[in-house]
């Protein structure tokens, strides 16, 4: 998948889910990388739009 980045650019990663797991993973075209899983997440309560956000946050802490 294409992710935009708050930073500027895009990186293309994947992720995936099941009730209490989220993973992501993106590279950016400059060779920025990041891999997150979290398990246990709460299914209901809006932590896993978090994930996608704190994703973002550590691809874009290497710029």
């Amino acid at each position: 998948m294409k992710i935009k980045l708050s930073c500027g650019g895009h990186a293309w990663g994947n992720g995936g889910d099941m009730p209490g797991y989220e993973t992501r993973n993106g590279i950016t075209e400059d060779g920025r990388s990041a891999t997150l899983a979290v398990t246990a997440l709460p299914t209901s309560d809006g932590s896993a739009d978090r994930v996608d956000g704190t994703l973002d946050a550590m691809l874009c802490a290497q710029k």
